[in-house]
């Protein structure tokens, strides 16, 4: 009797974990999201309490540093974090592609997408390239699964414009097409901008904000750029990227007078934020 209540108890409990898990993340990366950086750190230290070899903790506050990262600079004691955390992501993390689950493919993908794109902002190429291989390894299986499992249309719409984009700008990227699938620029936008109409803000979020890179830095289609952009200005208003960038695509669109009032908002938020170090005071006003 008492391991049956055992087993019953522990098929209940670990539904109700898993929910306080993904509860925590989200509420850390909408956190992040809004530059509540502190709030965001209590927040992943609960999970470092609660959740301590689970791959989601560590992956959280990788995240984390990665916003200080791009609110404050290359700085190497937040670099060698970042690191640190990815590392510990990928030792908690089943990377058996066969046993995985789609969750667990989605943020495997991640992992090592998370660990190439500091090393393309360091120019460190080949780094780089052996960390979006692995990644490459995963995407491989979740191409075409972006029905059953809707995060895929943001890894999958990435894959398919990024790659494309390459061949297509630099001829010599077409010998990967006979190693990795070939990519589909439309179809990586139409993915894309299907992970912006889901049900996860956390997607809904970093879908609305590649398309914005993308329209801003690779198809120079502003308008586009505008839209994605001011999406994300309306949900997250005090966060000082999302709205620089606004601020960027108006003042190349020659709203100036709107660009202006921005730009006003941009330094009053920025003075008025507790959340924020010094240095991130000093790197985030050096982008006007």
């Amino acid at each position: 009797m008492r391991i049956l209540l055992f087993l019953v108890i522990s098929w209940v409990s670990r539904p109700v974990f898993a929910d306080i898990l993904m509860m925590h993340k989200t509420e850390a990366i909408q956190a992040l999201y809004h530059f509540r950086f502190q709030d965001a750190d209590s927040i992943i230290r609960i999970l470092e309490s609660e959740f301590p070899d689970n791959y989601l903790t560590p992956l959280t506050r990788s995240n984390y540093y990665w916003w200080k990262i791009i609110s404050n600079g290359l700085d190497p004691q937040v670099k060698e974090n970042y690191h640190n955390s990815l590392l510990l992501t990928e030792s908690f993390l089943p990377l058996d592609n066969k046993s995985l689950s789609p969750e667990e493919k989605f943020h495997a993908i991640n992992l090592y997408a998370f660990r190439a794109r500091l090393d393309l902002m360091e120019k460190e190429y080949l780094r780089a390239t052996r960390h979006l291989t692995k990644s490459v390894g995963f995407i491989r299986n979740t191409l075409k699964n972006d029905i059953e499992f809707m995060p895929f249309n943001l890894t999958s719409g990435l894959y398919n414009y990024i790659a494309a984009y390459g061949e297509q700008r630099y001829p010599f990227f077409r010998i990967y097409s006979l190693v990795y699938p070939r990519g589909d620029k439309e179809r990586g936008l139409e993915q894309l901008s299907k992970a912006t109409r889901g049900d996860d803000e956390l997607i809904k979020t970093e879908a609305n904000y590649f398309l914005m890179k993308i329209f801003l830095e690779l198809e120079n289609d502003l308008p586009a750029a505008l839209h994605h952009s001011q999406w994300l200005v309306d949900n997250y208003p005090d966060n000082l990227v999302f709205l620089f960038h606004y601020y960027e695509i108006l003042l190349q669109m020659n709203h100036n007078s709107e660009a202006g009032k921005i730009r006003i908002d941009y330094i009053q938020k920025l003075e008025n934020n507790l959340q924020l170090t010094n240095d991130q005071r000093k790197h985030l006003r050096s982008l006007l």
